[in-house]
């Protein structure tokens, strides 16, 4: 106040502070609005404190149910808040940086040639994308459970995703944050009604990995027996509808800054694909019929070290049903390393080719042959060792996704991979149609991932990186079709494309060392013969021995030639070609034109009518 002005305070009883009438505008009302809002805060931090204490002293005199059921709505509304704040600024941030990197009216735009401009869009995506990437793996890693789940699936969809996200997570396929030890003991307590110590002669309190539902422990049964032992995260069915409820509200979010990417609809398929992954009995009596399925193709008698031994190629873990509830497994101990663990690989003495042919018959057979498949064959789920002859096995884990194919829909489906393969254009427009898909070249291609116009007969095994980018902007131009194709699709499409897209991961990591269009076109052939195996007669022909011819060998027999037969045609057609050009008997052209021309036509009998 200016010096002609007194200011003072007056303490009245009755009324507090006030201000006599001289008071200006100056740094005594600053003072007041500061004290009022002291006041203020004073008042609604003591309000706040005592309904925490009144809601405090209700939680500790409250039953352990009550408790246990306070606790997880708290938690589920923490869960919440975290998870739309980070999709939120997710989506802020690319909204954002795209209208800096584009928008005319943007004075953080790049000008420069179209190259350079292109460039410099890439690098502003690669920053966000690998912002995106810490605020998903911090977000999955806090909330655990089925957020990491979801991680693993995005960490697979590389065709779909950025790479740098896709990288990031693959850390969550047998890395995941593991629970403390306490907690593990609290549920195994639950299960068995007796301490942990009770029921295992030897329990290993530091897990050998964490997965995305549960971890594993190493133990001993009280017979000595090797075993190890699953259990699931505590609390896990306690917030599961409250992190579906979350998911949903993450959906709608999603599609508000991406509406292009709409896949609320796959929310309910989801959602019960979830409820069975949650039943650690659903999983034995999985993991039971899964081995039933590959025993009578991958398993055989031989003789090893002058004995006659029992080898199997494709090996279940075997389950122990008096130490198996719906929150516990305990399975047999097999020891073997990751089918991405290339170096372990190679220092056992076997061959990654032999593994992948080994991985993609077994998985095609599931599907095509029996109809009944793992849903979730990422390579934290299948392992690799030395089977008793010596020659690579696979070891496959986690049965709990599983996905089952009518005999109906497996036939359309065997006939659909046998005619994209062999280029049968008309049959492939027919059959999509039958599933409801009218888009049939897209559809295609989403299947193989592969230009259906411009593929061979018979497909290649290799992808060129250009190519593989061409595939993604191709899928990312017709995204509105493509997602309501997925609408139109029959609902076990889903699966079985989860399932293509691993085993195309697991592939492609390993350098696509076989052609997994034909392996699994060569399966299509064999299924389209075999009867579901629940209506087939234990007195079928096939079922007679094995020195009897399989269903559908002698169609496999006939599919295999034809595709030699286009094999051999395009190979002498490029040596033809090699030699017209050596001696000038054609037009000159570049040499790294012809390899271009070779590498895109050496596989099929076109090569001809193309020059």
């Amino acid at each position: 106040p200016r010096k002609s002005e007194s200011t003072y305070f007056t303490v009245s009883k009755q009324k507090g502070v006030r201000v006599n009438e001289g008071e200006t505008k100056g740094l005594c009302g600053v003072t007041m609005s500061i004290r009022r809002a002291l006041r203020s805060t004073l008042k609604y931090t003591t309000g706040g404190v005592a309904v925490a204490g009144l809601a405090w002293g209700g939680y500790t005199v409250a039953d352990s149910e009550r408790r246990r059921s306070a606790f997880y709505r708290f938690d589920g509304t923490v869960r919440y808040v975290r998870s739309v704040s980070t999709t939120i600024l997710i989506g802020l941030d690319y909204t954002w940086n795209h209208w800096k990197a584009t928008s005319e009216r943007s004075p953080w735009r790049f000008e420069g040639t179209e190259e350079e401009e292109k460039q410099y869009l890439q690098e502003v995506y690669d920053e966000v994308h690998h912002r995106t990437a810490e605020r998903l793996l911090r977000l999955i890693c806090t909330n655990g459970g089925i957020y990491i789940k979801g991680g693993q699936y995005i960490a697979a969809q590389n065709h779909a995703f950025p790479k740098i996200v896709c990288n990031a997570l693959k850390v969550l396929q047998d890395k995941a944050p593991h629970r403390p030890i306490e907690e593990v003991y609290e549920v195994l307590q639950e299960e068995f009604g007796q301490d942990p110590h009770e029921v295992f002669g030897y329990f290993d309190e530091k897990p050998l990995a964490a997965a995305s539902l549960s971890q594993v422990h190493r133990g001993r049964t009280k017979d000595g027996i090797e075993v190890v032992v699953k259990v699931m995260y505590q609390g896990l069915h306690d917030r599961f509808e409250s992190d579906m409820t979350t998911f949903r509200a993450i959906g709608d979010i999603s599609a508000f800054f991406f509406p292009q990417f709409d896949n609320r609809w796959v929310y309910d398929e989801i959602y019960k694909h979830l409820v069975r992954e949650m039943d650690f009995q659903r999983e034995a009596a999985n993991a039971k019929r899964a081995e039933k399925s590959w025993e009578k193709k991958y398993t055989y008698s031989a003789f090893v070290g002058g004995k006659r031994t029992t080898v199997r190629n494709v090996a279940v873990p075997f389950v122990y049903d008096d130490l198996t509830t719906k929150r516990v497994l305990t399975m047999e101990f097999i020891d073997g390393c990751k089918i991405s663990d290339f170096d372990k690989i190679e220092k056992m003495g076997l061959k990654v080719a032999d593994i992948s042919r080994l991985m993609m018959n077994a998985f095609a057979d599931q599907i095509f042959i029996h109809g009944f498949f793992h849903a979730d064959p990422h390579p934290g789920n299948v392992f690799v060792r030395k089977n008793e002859a010596g020659g690579p096995q696979l070891v496959v884990l986690d049965h709990g996704l599983y996905s089952e194919l009518n005999d109906e829909f497996r036939l359309l489906f065997c006939r659909l991979w046998k005619a994209m393969v062999m280029k049968d254009e008309a049959t492939v427009k027919e059959v999509s149609a039958a599933m409801g898909v009218r888009e049939y070249r897209l559809f295609a291609m989403m299947l193989m991932f592969r230009d259906f116009d411009t593929a061979s007969i018979g497909m290649t095994s290799k992808i060129r990186a250009d190519e593989f980018e061409r595939m993604r902007d191709m899928v990312m131009e017709q995204v509105d079709v493509v997602m309501d194709m997925m609408r139109a699709m029959p609902k076990e499409l889903l699966t079985v494309l989860r399932n293509n897209n691993y085993l195309r991961s697991i592939n492609m990591d390993m350098g696509a060392p076989v052609n997994r269009f034909r392996i699994f076109a060569s399966a299509a052939v064999e299924g389209l013969e075999a009867r579901n195996e629940q209506n087939s007669s234990p007195f079928a022909i096939e079922n007679l021995g094995h020195f009897l011819p399989r269903p559908g060998m002698f169609d496999k027999l006939r599919f295999h030639a034809f595709l030699e037969y286009h094999n051999v045609v395009g190979w002498l057609t490029e040596k033809w070609f090699r030699v017209m050009l050596y001696f000038g008997l054609l037009p000159p052209i570049g040499m790294k034109q012809f390899e271009e021309f070779v590498k895109k036509n050496s596989t099929s009998g076109e090569m001809m009518n193309a020059a």
